[in-house]
């Protein structure tokens, strides 16, 4: 029955049947699961103990992103970068130099604002810059209000759009592979840290390696395969709206360094994540309140709090498995692994975890990978979350941020087929898996 169940539910969160939000084919399979006694009221308190923490620091950071993307924060940093990479005399920015400056501004983001927030932020950002781009104008009302395809097989340069769709795809991709540096990065990474109780340094520490080796990897993969079909110039018009005041900015990043600093000496205290998160997305709201009082509506339609319903739901459905033995069959297979080298069994763990994660989606496969986990060696959580944060974009489904992505993108108009994604996924994802491991593996060895 709980297969079924656990079958049926992810089925309606994935095609959203009616237009429905997918926090009600959570919740409807969670009380299915209640109604057959499949799960107990036990189960239930012990899934909220696991989950309560990273959907409320979620709901936070988001309200943090809103709220500066209101205070015209992140125009100020859009304009520095457009001012950083044109060329003195003329408007033309290289696109190289726009590239990696982007990208690496994507990495920052998803690092502070988690994976979720970051696709919420990036995509907008990247809309408006294309929209009032001064390059070929006529070209760009298609693009928003059409449905514009993006075609890998172009030879000759991309075309304006196509160049914004490229931009569009590296955000998507960078909004999960950038989530595996801070605790607070990712669902996944808060849910295993409360899991495993691993301090949010020594998780920093193990992470920094591979995070750094993913962003290298991601910006030459993408650098190698798309960016020399590129126009070599982009050109685009300084943001002049909602541009915020020096003090503004400033005390955004205070805030920044509040919320990382807040949760590294808050542990020491046993403060939630969530406490601070919460606290630096409340203040930045009243800020932006202060600013524009029509923020707060603003701020409110968008903050996510039916995640925390959604989250709680779908972990009571992927919690029912286990009573049909599913984690017993999981820990078998890592017993299975004893007298294999440790960088084997990263492997293994790590691309197990990114199979799992693209057909059942992250959330789901964290939770079942940690407690499988349970009494393993740290390495292999670890591995076993870069498999999730990573993996998770083998599919579209792989993970909240790419649904959410889309969704956004369908707003404006735009489709990426279900192949053009797929063909860019695989050998993209399997290869900066492999990367983040081998960081991994040189981190766990001989540094940390």
């Amino acid at each position: 029955m709980i297969l079924f169940i656990f079958i049926i539910t992810l089925l309606c969160i994935y095609l959203r049947p009616f237009g429905l939000p997918i926090w009600l084919f959570s919740t409807l399979g969670a009380i299915c699961a209640y109604v057959f006694n499949v799960v107990s009221f036990n189960d239930v308190a012990f899934v909220w103990e696991m989950v309560w923490d990273s959907s409320f620091t979620l709901i936070g950071l988001i309200i943090f992103a809103i709220s500066l993307e209101r205070l015209g924060f992140f125009n100020a940093i859009a304009n520095f970068i457009i001012k950083l990479s044109s060329h003195k005399t003329t408007a033309e920015i290289s696109t190289r130099k726009f590239y990696i400056l982007i990208m690496l501004f994507g990495f920052v983001i998803s690092a502070f604002f988690s994976n979720d927030g970051a696709i919420l932020i990036l995509t907008p950002l990247l809309i408006a810059l294309f929209r009032i781009s001064t390059q070929n104008k006529d070209s760009i009302k298609p693009f928003i209000a059409n449905a514009t395809k993006f075609n890998l097989n172009s030879e000759s340069c991309y075309t304006h759009n196509q160049t914004a769709i490229f931009f569009l795809l590296c955000m998507s991709f960078v909004s999960d592979f950038g989530s595996n540096l801070f605790v607070f990065s990712n669902l996944t990474n808060i849910i295993t840290t409360h899991t495993f109780s691993l301090p949010f340094l020594s998780f920093f520490l193990h992470m920094l390696l591979p995070q750094a080796f993913v962003f290298v990897a991601t910006l030459a993969i993408f650098w190698l395969f798309f960016v020399s079909k590129l126009p070599k110039y982009l050109s685009f018009s300084l943001i002049d709206s909602n541009l915020p005041s020096i003090l503004i900015v400033l005390m955004c990043f205070i805030l920044l360094f509040v919320l990382v600093f807040g949760i590294i000496f808050g542990e020491q205290f046993g403060l939630p994540i969530s406490f601070v998160a919460l606290f630096v997305g409340l203040i930045s709201a009243f800020m932006a309140i202060a600013k524009e009082k029509s923020a707060f509506t603003s701020i409110l339609k968008d903050s996510p709090f039916s995640v925390v319903i959604f989250s709680l739901g779908l972990f009571i459905v992927v919690y029912g498995l286990k009573h049909i033995g599913l984690i017993d069959a999981l820990q078998s297979s890592i017993q299975a692994l004893q007298g294999n080298t440790i960088l084997n069994k990263m492997l293994f763990i790590s691309f197990g975890s990114s199979i799992g994660s693209s057909i059942i989606n992250n959330l789901p496969m964290v939770m079942l990978g940690d407690l499988a986990l349970k009494g393993e060696e740290l390495y292999l959580v670890y591995s076993h979350l870069l498999g999730c944060n990573i993996g998770s974009k083998l599919t579209p489904i792989g993970s909240l941020a790419t649904l959410l992505w889309l969704v956004s993108l369908k707003r404006y108009g735009i489709v990426i087929s279900f192949f053009s994604y797929m063909k860019i996924a695989f050998f993209t994802t399997i290869f900066i898996l492999l990367c983040s491991i081998l960081g991994l593996y040189i981190s766990v060895m001989w540094i940390v």
